[in-house]
């Protein structure tokens, strides 16, 4: 993951206030804006890849605004149940919403997500990072190779978690399958930290997951990281394909 905000920080902060004055604000709220605390809401769970920035961004424009930014985790539906929750508040800059790739990603994926992607205002870029293919200590390989073919040699037998139909998880896992021609069994879970667990305890197999969330666990050699999606090799990860 590569973060940004700390270079864009006075951006965020004066965006944020433009937001909040293009709605028809009476003019003194709007020059005591803010005047209460800010929701930031998350659309998964707390200690995870999108949980992390968000807090600590928090930190740093609440300190900048001289108010509080309280984080909400809205779990739910790949982040569809953070998004309907926002868009249902007033547009008056109180509440935000910690946007990712899967908001596009449902709009693209889902029937009626419930919301389209011109009802939500980009303040500012927070961050940029990659997935890494972890796997299990249990499977008995070693390398992206290996694990094709061992995936080929055991069909429907390696498990992969997902937090979504539409999660980037789940499109990436059913991308590797078509493309290596291999067979592979879903495993929903509701987050990432859960997956993590499972992966470090053998019960599930494969995961695809942002590298902010799995790489103090490969470092601490408790699980394998096969490949990451990266056009270049990650520094804590010299020997992981690309």
């Amino acid at each position: 993951m590569r973060p940004v905000l700390s270079i864009r920080i006075a951006l965020v902060c004066s965006a944020l206030a433009a937001a909040a004055c293009v709605h028809a604000l009476p003019a003194a709220a709007a020059d005591a804006y803010p005047n209460r605390p800010i929701r930031l809401v998350v659309g998964f769970g707390a200690g995870g890849p999108t949980d992390i920035p968000a807090r600590f961004i928090a930190d740093k424009l609440g300190a900048a605004l001289k108010q509080s930014i309280v984080v909400e985790n809205r779990l739910g539906a790949g982040g569809i149940v953070a998004a309907r929750d926002v868009l249902a508040q007033p547009p008056d800059g109180y509440t935000l919403l910690l946007c990712t790739h899967f908001d596009a990603t449902n709009v693209a994926v889902y029937r009626d997500a419930g919301y389209t992607l011109s009802d939500i205002a980009p303040v500012s870029l927070i961050a940029k990072y990659y997935y890494g293919l972890a796997l299990a200590n249990t499977v008995p390989v070693q390398d992206f190779k290996s694990f094709v073919a061992y995936a080929k040699a055991h069909p429907g037998e390696v498990t992969y978690a997902t937090v979504g139909a539409a999660s980037a998880q789940e499109i990436m896992a059913r991308q590797l399958g078509k493309l290596a021609g291999v067979t592979m069994t879903r495993v929903p879970f509701r987050g990432g930290i859960q997956v993590v667990q499972e992966l470090i305890a053998g019960r599930v197999d494969l995961y695809p997951s942002p590298t902010l969330a799995i790489m103090s666990y490969y470092k601490a050699k408790q699980l394998k990281i096969l490949a990451t999606t990266s056009p270049e090799r990650l520094a804590p990860c010299p020997k992981c394909r690309r």
